[in-house]
């Protein structure tokens, strides 16, 4: 079994500074932390207001042909996928992009009233609440 390494608080700090400098040059020389953007996905939004969810996804460059929405149970899912063919000159280059989230909600909604709006480059997803069920009295029966 290998001995167990005591770090000092000096040695994690100069861990820290030395992290910190890594990520901090991978942001400045890739914008994403050096994540491609399709693997950093979109910036979301939930808010909770009195009777409805409301997720807003900020989406830019994707055209809304290609956003796949659904509720299921208690999840959202959005998902995005996107190819393009280029050809130049007798070459043909393919792209493709995408990415997939799926949202735990903080509440049961109705799915049937649910409404999604794409402007601006943002997904608004509104998703009223559901009543919350009432207790149903049962009755006793004896013998």
């Amino acid at each position: 079994m290998p001995d167990l390494t005591l770090w000092t608080a000096r040695e994690i700090l100069r861990m820290k500074r030395d992290l910190d400098t890594l990520f901090s040059s991978l942001c400045e020389d890739f914008g994403t932390c050096g994540l491609p953007d399709a693997l950093a996905g979109p910036s979301i939004d939930i808010v909770q207001e009195e009777d409805a969810l409301v997720i807003s996804a900020e989406l830019p460059g994707v055209n809304p042909q290609d956003l796949r929405v659904a509720v299921q149970d208690d999840r959202l899912l959005l998902a995005h996928e996107q190819r393009s063919v280029m050809g130049e000159s007798g070459a043909t280059i393919e792209s493709r992009s995408h990415f997939s989230h799926t949202i735990r909600l903080p509440c049961r909604v109705d799915a049937d009233k649910a409404d999604a709006v794409f402007e601006n480059q943002t997904l608004t997803i509104t998703l009223p609440r559901c009543e919350p069920s009432r207790p149903k009295p049962l009755s006793i029966r004896i013998g």
